[in-house]
């Protein structure tokens, strides 16, 4: 009989693994044009721009482009200037598309790979790759300056004669790139090196403490030594910031330097404390790999604009490094790139792509939504809120699923005071920090307004605190005088089959439920007063009932609860240190309290989340106390471990509905609330152990360490088990197909 029921139980676990796991293989569909939600899913959106034309040939030249690898473009007449890197010569173009000059031939340029011109007085400097140089020269193309590698200790090891990207800032320094990832190379107008600018770091991984006290020494020199990933493209912004890319990093592909070097597009401390930290491209799976930003250009209204060369793809970002629109790909369709390169954008709002691998350059006209949106996010970080939010309007009303818009329409009420508008705007834009300070101010609207009925209500609660111990002992003394029929303990939380039939039939439907309601309320109450004593009678029972029932209760207090918590108090927190795994809420939250919208939400494997741990401890507790002379039964162990579902029927639905009258500001009190409960769960399941299995307290808690231990160990398995599952089913669902192709 024991082992029919294991069998069960484990056919059960693996069904809801083998569920789980297939939820979790989504197809992600590639839009061609879209954003992304909160969640990181692409919402299609209409093409931000559309091809205007192509730049690959000219009248007056008949040699066309080689392998170009910079353009740069004076938005002050819309001359581009092109490095045509395998032709060894700069091209200048007038705003009408048409050469105005060829420079190289004074010079001798050799793979020029870098092009800056400086807008105050004119000149050009050249990153020219294949003579180690940087030269700068007139428009006209008569050299001025020559600047070799620059002399100091620092740059021993480094090649620092092998310029490929080149700027200059306010000050005169010259700025450039050279594939290290020490960061930029700066020198002064006297050829003289002055430091490293925007130095990346390398994080640490377990990886180095390995090869720290592990490793060979021939092991060490590729792994301690390696380097950081180095800047692969940087722009001058009119803000005198300079905007750079990182290609082949997982964060901080984009990055914002001030003029001391400093990354200002980092995360804010209570974003990072709170909510999962926004990353440059999109999430990227385990196995993908990361992106790979190889240009980024800024335009006048401070829109951040990168090329991801490993996908093809544009991402257009604001100064607060929400993700404006992504669009294009690799292909040979329209608007479709063999190799993209390099980026430029001029006054009016057109890009310039470059194609490295088809050397020519693509030139996109914004349509409306993209003149709206990039209107919209510029007078929003303005501070112009009521301006911004006619033009969020007509985002809407050209794409409704667009959540940046929804989040500065709630901007605009915040500022107008409209909390409650504010509340819902940033609700449908899934911002809980703005609806989070929107809830806060509108929190103390209502407490000023109604502080006295507040007041009242406060005074009668403590009257009746202070009253109900006498009421309740008149009608003790009213129940004790007449001639009760209390069930005994025994009988209450282990009523047979037949109790439950003989009830029915005296007294009916009515009767069965008010009998199954006062043995509900005896058991909490004794799970709360006598938990030992209480599992000691709900172990001699024999109904499966009450398994099911609680089970099935602590499902629906979770999926109520779910729905209950406030939408500011949704997100899991993020787990930094070792030290936040020692609060019970956080890793317990991360399981059962994932950031997720109630409409996004599976009943079932929402509801899984609560019987597939009640199980998984029920056969581990079983088994391990079996090989360690337990007293307790299958049945009596899981009997009892529902009931240790109790604290959590009775409490999680009161906690989430606190949440809607606590702001962010008070989510510790929250937190802690939750971390008692799963703690009083903790200590209930000790209790178990020591009760069905009477053991003394000291094998209690090492044979209860090793039921945990069995517990991940049946987890995994069940994991691995439902992946193969998985698999074996997508193979068979192919031969089928293959089958069905040879038989039709």
């Amino acid at each position: 009989m024991k082992r029919s029921h294991c069998l069960i139980l484990l056919t059960c676990l693996l069904v809801l693994a083998g569920a789980g796991v297939a939820r979790g293989q989504e197809t992600i569909e590639q839009y061609r044009s879209y954003t992304v939600d909160h969640a990181g899913r692409q919402l299609p959106i209409p093409d931000p721009y559309v091809l205007d034309h192509v730049i690959d040939k000219f009248a007056a030249d008949p040699d066309e482009l080689s392998t170009p690898r910079d353009i740069f473009l004076n938005r002050e007449n819309g001359h581009l200037y092109i490095a045509d890197t395998g032709n060894n010569r700069i091209i200048e173009l007038g705003s009408d598309g048409e050469i105005v000059r060829i420079l190289g031939e004074e010079v001798g340029f050799d793979r020029p790979q870098g092009i800056f011109r400086n807008p105050r007085d004119g000149t050009l400097w050249i990153a020219d790759t294949g003579n180690a140089r940087i030269l700068n020269i007139t428009e006209e193309g008569a050299p001025l300056q020559e600047f070799g590698a620059p002399q100091s200790d620092v740059l021993t090891g480094i090649n620092a004669a092998a310029p490929s990207k080149v700027l200059i800032d306010k000050r005169g320094y010259i700025y450039y790139l050279e594939g290290t990832g020490a960061g930029m190379i700066v020198m002064d107008q006297q050829n003289r090196f002055r430091g490293f600018f925007g130095s990346n770091r390398k994080a640490f991984t377990l990886r180095w403490l390995w090869a720290r006290y592990l490793a060979t020494e021939e092991q060490k020199e590729k792994i301690l030594l390696s380097t950081p990933t180095a800047h692969s493209d940087m722009y001058l912004g009119n803000d005198g910031f300079i905007y750079t890319s990182v290609g082949g990093e997982s964060t901080r592909q984009v990055q914002k330097l001030s003029p001391v070097g400093v990354n200002i597009f980092v995360e804010k401390s209570l974003e990072r404390k709170l909510y999962k930290n926004r990353i440059f491209g999109e999430k990227r799976r385990g196995w993908e790999p990361p992106h790979r930003f190889g240009a980024v250009t800024v335009d006048d209204v401070g829109t951040v604009t990168v090329l991801d060369q490993s996908s093809g793809r544009v991402y257009q970002y604001d100064q607060d490094r929400n993700l404006l629109m992504a669009f294009g790909r690799m292909g040979i369709g329209r608007v479709e790139f063999g190799l993209p390169s390099e980026i430029e954008v001029d006054s009016r709002g057109y890009l310039y792509i470059l194609d490295a691998a088809r050397s020519v350059i693509y030139v996109l006209r914004p349509t409306r939504f993209a003149g709206l949106v990039h209107q919209a996010s510029a007078l929003q970080y303005d501070g112009r809120y009521a301006e911004a939010a006619s033009a969020w309007r007509g985002v809407l009303d050209l794409a409704s699923n667009y959540e940046l818009a929804h989040s500065g329409m709630a901007a605009a009420f915040y500022h107008q005071e409209r909390w409650q508008e504010a509340m819902h705007e940033y609700a449908l834009a899934h911002d809980q920090l703005g609806y989070a300070l929107a809830f806060y101010e509108h929190r103390q609207d209502q407490l000023r307004q109604n502080m006295g009925w507040l007041v009242s209500v406060v005074f009668l609660v403590m009257a009746g605190v202070v009253v109900s111990p006498a009421i309740a002992h008149q009608f003790r003394r009213l129940g004790r005088s007449r001639n009760g029929n209390d069930l005994p303990r025994a009988a209450a939380f282990g009523a047979s089959q037949d109790e439950d039939a003989d009830v029915s039939g005296r007294f009916g439907p009515l009767g069965l439920v008010t009998s199954f309601l006062k043995r509900g309320v005896s058991l909490a109450w004794g799970m709360v007063r006598r938990p030992a004593e209480t599992m000691e009678d709900v172990a001699l029972g024999r109904s499966w009932k009450l398994v099911v029932a609680l089970v099935l209760l602590a499902a629906a207090a979770r999926v109520v609860s779910l729905w209950l918590i406030a939408f500011h108090m949704r997100a899991t927190p993020t787990v930094g240190s070792i030290l936040d795994w020692v609060r019970v809420y956080r890793p317990v939250a991360s399981y059962l309290l994932p950031e997720l919208r109630w409409e996004d939400s599976n009943l079932l494997f929402e509801s899984a989340r609560i019987a597939v741990p009640w199980l998984l401890w029920t056969v581990s507790n079983y088994g391990v106390s079996a090989l360690f002379d337990g007293e307790g039964t299958f049945r009596g162990v899981a009997r009892t471990t529902a009931c240790c579902l109790v604290p959590y029927i009775i409490f999680a639905i009161p906690i989430a509905l606190l949440s809607h009258v606590m702001t962010v500001q008070e989510r510790g009190m929250y937190e802690a609330l939750w971390s008692l409960l799963y703690f009083w769960i903790g200590v209930l399941l000790i209790v178990q152990i020591r009760t069905v299995h009477n053991y003394p307290i000291g094998r209690t808690l090492g044979v209860g360490v090793l039921k945990l231990f069995g517990m991940l160990i049946l987890a995994g398995a069940l994991i691995l088990v439902g992946l193969l599952s998985v698999e074996l089913i997508g193979f068979l669902g192919e031969v089928a197909l293959e089958i069905m192709r040879i038989v039709i």
